[in-house]
């Protein structure tokens, strides 16, 4: 049995750390190669992948077996391919009876191999000859071919292929668009490549999906976006979008985050298995690289130990371990009370004990590689980063900068830290405190002479930006603070539960260690406010039992429009704002329309971040969705889509990396 060796954290760090609870994500970051592609291009590449597929498949007498679970999404990709033949589901009612030889080409999820099998079964008890052919979706691994054996299949399988398809809005929770320079291009060359990509992927989202009900757009960039996006939608022919066939209900919700309003989570240290997996390894696009010469690990939805991992804070690793491996155990114990009782045990007990079992050694595997890895993290948690913790801690609960702070900045300057350490600690300085002239001075003068033209030109830049509290004006940081509840107090957590238990509560503070990212707190906040108001909407009219309603947002509805009558007239923001001088003070919000699909309708939602998302704010998402589950049931989902997707020290390294470029051309 696996030995869990796991590190104590306040050993490693020299700090105890506060208890927070384990935390469950699920997330899938689509893979891209070499250039970033817009929705269009991913379909046009799962199209190919399914036609290779079926290369190998002869073309006559064609019966295709396909998993209910892949209904929509061939249909979106392929749908054509199927229009000249026999198409049957997987279900228990399956009740084949073919005439002649076929080609049954069955489609299915690997995760749903055991129907796929059975169904397959059900045809060659009515007809012995068929030829067999498999395509499974996403890989097709060991694991399936050793089944495919075991059951005496393999004789008739005559194709056994894998092929990708598009999962994208039926069971992803992250989209990358891998647009990696996607903040820095907004920040110094004003570049409307991120938003231009960002409306291309909502518009092929509606055309997949239906049309959004409400956008919110925060930020210069999210408005940006939204008018793209609106141009865009105007252009299209009505026809288009309203002929959509999928079973997936339109997106209720969208959000438009722009990513120039929350700097300071990127000046944070996340503390969740994965974000640290991301800080302290090679994390991109699920590929897991822990050195330059080790081979490439992808880390993705078949490994179901990293499904329950992947957004645990790490002083919770060893007790989620724990639990898995009693889990383990006792399916190990099932397994020998079968061996010493098969006599009494059918066959279909003694096959489902089996499979259970080939489960359990592939997670126990899998298993053994988290702990390693999880050991690999702890061991990089030094004395420097428990200090860095502290200071940055301490200066964002109290806001001011302390001679403490000062020297300690000082100090990592003459010991020439890493330029994106100094500056994520410059950049948390100049956002929650406000700073006398002479220490901003102080502390430029030696980053300067230690970094070079480089750090000048960054600080320059984003003087320029108005990303920064002005240093003439008042911080909007304390307000802000305070508004969002951005600093958590343990003394809160019952009454933030909002009824739930207060041990089930998981607050999105947990991923920072006690602070909230700014960006997910607004959406949060939002969300919860129309939520709650489109419940009691709901209430209202079911009371009433009248017609619909009107609208519970109200907003300033344009006249019909000949090429597109749903879009109304922009409307700026109307909720009040902590301070003007924030650049998430500015937004927009549209309503495209007040059609209602009843009490019963989805409450899907859809979060944009233009220049990128971070896998702690990802996990923050999936502590939102959780409580909103709680709280209204399970028809909340949400959805979120990046630039690009990295830790936050990635998103600054671009900066940094792009900053010496241009100075470079400067001096030139």
């Amino acid at each position: 049995m696996l030995q869990t060796t796991l590190y104590n954290l306040s050993d490693v760090m020299g700090l105890v750390t506060p208890f927070l609870p384990i935390i469950y994500i699920k997330m899938i970051s689509l893979s891209f190669e070499k250039r970033a592609y817009d929705l269009s291009d991913l379909l046009a590449l799962q199209r190919d992948s399914l036609l290779t597929a079926l290369g190998n498949v002869p073309e006559n007498n064609r019966v295709f077996l396909l998993d209910e679970k892949l209904r929509d999404p061939l249909s979106l990709i392929a749908s054509d391919l199927f229009k000249d033949s026999e198409i049957m589901f997987l279900s228990t009612s399956l009740n084949p009876h073919p005439k002649t030889d076929i080609n049954l080409i069955v489609v299915f999820d690997s995760a749903n191999i055991f129907n796929a099998i059975s169904g397959t079964k059900t045809f060659l008890k009515a007809r012995s000859s068929i030829a067999l052919h498999f395509l499974v979706t996403p890989t097709c691994d060991q694991y399936i071919e050793q089944l495919i054996c075991d059951t005496g299949l393999s004789d008739q399988v005559h194709t056994l292929e894998a092929f990708s398809y598009n999962s994208v809005f039926l069971d992803t929770d992250v989209i990358t668009l891998n647009l990696q320079y996607g903040f820095n291009h907004m920040l110094y060359q004003k570049s409307m490549t991120a938003v231009q990509r960002s409306a291309q992927a909502l518009l092929q989202i509606v055309n997949t999906t239906g049309l959004f009900r409400n956008i919110y757009s925060r930020g210069p960039e999210g408005i940006r976006c939204l008018r793209s996006f609106l141009a865009e939608l105007k252009s299209k022919p009505i026809q288009t979008l309203d002929s959509t066939q999928s079973q997936q209900q339109p997106f209720e919700h969208v959000f438009l985050i722009d990513r120039g309003i929350d700097l300071l989570s990127l000046t944070f240290e996340p503390w969740t298995y994965e974000a640290l997996l991301a800080e302290t390894f090679s994390l991109r696009n699920s590929a897991l690289q822990t050195s330059k010469d080790s081979s490439t690990t992808y880390l993705n939805s078949l490994d179901p130990i990293y499904k329950r991992l992947r957004a645990t804070h790490i002083s919770k690793i060893k007790g989620k371990v724990d639990t898995i491996l009693e889990e383990l155990k006792e399916v190990e114990q099932e397994k020998e009370q079968a061996i010493a009782g098969r006599d009494n045990l059918s066959l279909q007990q003694i096959r489902l004990i089996r499979e259970k079992s080939i489960i359990a050694e592939k997670n126990q595997k899998f298993t053994e590689f988290h702990v390693g890895l999880a050991n690999s993290i702890l061991k990089s948690m030094s004395y420097d980063l428990g200090q860095a913790f502290v200071i940055k801690r301490d200066l964002f609960r109290d806001g001011a900068l302390s001679k403490r702070v000062l020297d300690y900045m000082l100090m990592r300057i003459m010991e020439n830290a890493s330029f994106v350490e100094v500056f994520q600690l410059y950049l948390l300085i100049m956002i929650v405190s406000q700073p006398k002239a002479k220490d901003i001075q102080l502390i430029r003068s030696n980053v300067s002479a230690r970094y070079g033209v480089s750090a000048d030109f960054l600080f320059d830049t984003l003087d320029k930006s108005g990303l920064l509290p002005a240093s003439t004006s008042k911080s909007w940081f304390k307000d802000l603070r305070a508004a969002y509840t951005l600093w958590y107090d343990e003394d809160e957590h019952s009454e933030r539960a909002h009824g739930t238990s207060s041990a089930l509560y998981r607050d999105i503070s947990d991923v920072f260690n006690s602070r909230a990212p700014l960006s997910v707190r607004i959406v949060e906040r939002e969300l919860k406010a129309i939520l709650s108001s489109s419940s009691r909407e709901n209430a209202s009219k079911s009371a009433a039992k009248g017609g619909m309603g009107g609208d519970v947002v109200s907003d300033t509805t344009s006249g019909s429009s000949a090429t597109y009558p749903y879009v109304p007239a922009t409307r700026v923001w109307g909720i009040k704002r902590p301070l003007e001088g924030w650049s998430g003070s500015v937004g927009e919000d549209v309503r495209l329309h007040s059609d209602l699909v009843g009490e019963q309708q989805s409450s899907s939602v859809l979060v944009v971040f233009l220049g990128g998302v971070t896998y702690a704010e990802l996990a923050a998402l999936s502590i939102l969705e959780e409580q909103l589950v709680m709280q209204y049931g399970p028809r909340v989902s949400i959805l979120t889509i990046g630039t690009d997707v990295a830790s936050g020290r990635e998103i600054l390294e671009t900066l940094v990396e792009k900053a010496s470029e241009a100075a470079g051309n400067r001096k030139l």
